[in-house]
């Protein structure tokens, strides 16, 4: 899984909750985190979605990722028009435990 170092940010922000801002200070080894990358055309166009979620997007396109994870409306909107198949958080939980990664 990859993420950019500006999400990653965002997840470590005051106002995240403290389980999350403690996963994030320390993600797992199977995150791979990525410099935020330079400005993508394809995606600057998009100026409703946030920053994050734009150099997430830049970051798929340059991974030439299969699938985009995002739980904003705007932002899944436009992954859908870059190409994109998408999931949001609930839509991971779910594949995991099909997986029996997790136990609900």
């Amino acid at each position: 899984m990859h993420a950019p170092e500006r999400v990653v940010g965002e997840l470590c922000a005051k106002g995240a909750p403290d389980s999350v801002r403690q996963w994030a200070a320390n993600p797992p080894s199977w995150l791979r985190i990525h410099p935020d990358t330079p400005d993508e055309k394809r995606v600057l166009a998009f100026e409703t979605i946030d920053a994050g979620e734009r150099e997430a997007l830049a970051l798929a396109l340059a991974l030439q990722a299969a699938l985009v994870v995002v739980d904003d409306r705007a932002a899944r909107h436009a992954a859908t028009e870059l190409g994109f198949v998408t999931t949001g958080t609930l839509g991971v939980l779910e594949r995991a435990a099909r997986m029996r990664l997790v136990d609900f």
